[in-house]
């Protein structure tokens, strides 16, 4: 008898005959209500239009079937006689990484009914279920050490940057100085010869391009601070590094 919908709901996925019927059922209560008691679960869905039920452990998902088999009975001695066994079947997955697929299979045999492995059948998906936390647990603490690497290359590299920031400040700032003190120089010395010149009218017109090139002196070195009417305000260098910094 196959599982067929009721009320659209979906029910168990069975695929057997009348007479296994109510062996299925007490099989499938006996592995529910164990795993209800060990905190796993029992579900049934509709996928594509079609039943599936599976049980879930930990990080493990068992999608399960019940069906038959038929197969000459040990010591029949009726070649015709070939008796309905039951078989379980499930494909175990960890639903947490979607890996650790495992096909495990379980079977009526002559000196063993399905009924009597129910013990073995939940030993061996916690054993499973065991295995694929565990792999799970050290996927996910490798995911974490390397993100956690990630994050510290990514600190490093800001660091990095940073740094680069404020080594381009100190050779900015040292580079405008020595520019500074150089035009400061050579003012001195401009001046010392613009004393000698003896047109007056000459030597004011040098005298004011020297006070123009004292003040952009000034407005280079990064250790004061100058306002230009053209160029702007100049920043001085405290003021960067502590705009830097913060």
């Amino acid at each position: 008898m196959k599982s067929k919908y009721r009320d659209n709901k979906p029910i168990l996925p069975l695929n057997v005959s009348e007479a296994n019927i109510n062996r299925t059922y007490r099989i499938l209560d006996a592995i529910m209500s164990t795993l209800e008691e060990l905190e796993g679960y029992t579900h049934v869905c509709i996928e594509a239009g079609k039943e599936r039920g599976y049980f879930v452990i930990m990080h493990s998902i068992f999608y399960f079937e019940v069906k038959e088999e038929l197969r000459k009975s040990y010591g029949s001695k009726n070649n015709s006689e070939f008796p309905a066994y039951l078989m379980l079947t499930m494909s175990a997955k960890s639903w947490f990484t979607d890996s650790g697929h495992l096909n495990m299979e379980y079977a009526d045999n002559d000196n063993e009914p399905l009924e009597t492995q129910v013990g073995k059948i939940i030993y061996d998906m916690f054993v499973v279920a065991n295995k694929h936390l565990t792999i799970d647990e050290l996927k996910e603490r490798e995911e974490k050490r390397e993100w956690e690497e990630r994050e510290r290359q990514r600190h490093l590299e800001q660091m990095r940057k940073g740094e680069l920031e404020a080594l381009r400040l100190l050779e900015q700032a040292a580079t405008d100085w020595e520019k500074a003190e150089k035009i400061r120089r050579f003012a001195d010395c401009m001046k010392r010869q613009i004393r000698e010149v003896p047109n007056e009218e000459t030597r004011m017109r040098l005298l004011k391009w020297l006070d123009w090139a004292c003040d952009k002196a000034d407005w280079l070195d990064p250790l004061t601070e100058k306002e230009d009417d053209l160029l702007g305000k100049s920043k001085h260098i405290f003021a960067l590094i502590e705009k830097e910094t913060n």
